[in-house]
């Protein structure tokens, strides 16, 4: 389930089909994503919003094919679905992705490979780390709301935050820890939160990074200046506190 800028509530089924509701509940139409869609079901859906206001989403069926609406606000006969590019092997299932907004382009990893998938090639990415073993098991995938940065977490707790075109490493820490990350976004442009069982991590371009006690059920809500993180019983807020010496991250209850 995901939001538009028209306060619709927009409902992706298992089964291919996506609805939206207004903000009162009324079901306002329902449609096939798509016929292929249809046909081989969803297995993952990821919504997202652009720094334009506009929002949409994108859909991995079983055959792991990945479907792209870059603007659910339209009339319902006029959506468009975009197809990207299939990926080099069908066979494995990938490890985690995500959507590369503006251009509304799928970054994925596949085993211990990354592609961006656009409408016409999957292109093979190199990501620029300081460790040894240049091959990493990505497991978790975030985009800033721009789309202009990236960050990267494996399986064994490390951590890799730049640029989205994998040219530029802002910062890269490695956590010594392989508990399994449950949620990762950014917060602004230029830090962003690790969610795991006892642990909120937050880390920030540099070496900058602080940490608050684990919550259970939460879940992270980009925003344009910060981050906001919705518990059972709380609704917080991060954000960057702006400093001359050291940038720090405020948690605001509200």
């Amino acid at each position: 389930m995901g939001w538009n800028s028209n306060e619709d509530l927009i409902c992706i089924l298992e089964e291919g089909t996506m609805a939206a509701y207004s903000i009162n509940g009324l079901l306002k139409y329902s449609r096939p994503v798509s016929r292929e869609v249809r046909e081989h079901r969803v297995l993952d859906c990821k919504f997202f919003h652009t720094m334009e206001g506009s929002g949409g989403f994108a859909v991995m069926t079983n055959c792991y094919q990945f479907f792209v609406v870059a603007d659910t606000c339209r009339p319902r006969d006029e959506i468009r679905v975009k197809k990207v590019a299939d990926l080099p092997s069908m066979t494995v299932r990938p490890n985690c992705w995500n959507v590369l907004t503006p251009q509304c382009n799928i970054l994925v990893s596949v085993e211990e490979k990354l592609y961006i998938l656009d409408q016409y090639e999957a292109i093979p990415q190199s990501v620029l780390t300081s460790k040894k073993d240049p091959s990493v098991y990505w497991a978790e995938i975030a985009v800033s709301v721009d789309g202009k940065a990236v960050a990267l977490v494996d399986k064994g707790g490390y951590l890799w935050g730049g640029t989205s075109d994998f040219k530029t490493c802002e910062t890269e820490m490695d956590l010594q820890s392989t508990a399994k990350v449950l949620a990762m976004e950014w917060g602004a442009k230029d830090f962003f939160v690790l969610v795991m069982e006892k642990l909120i991590f937050v880390k920030g371009f540099g070496k900058h990074w602080c940490k608050y006690p684990g919550k259970l059920g939460c879940c992270l809500q980009p925003e344009v200046d910060g981050l906001r993180l919705v518990s059972n019983t709380t609704s917080e807020f991060i954000h960057r506190v702006t400093s001359m010496l050291i940038p720090h991250y405020t948690l605001i209850i509200v």
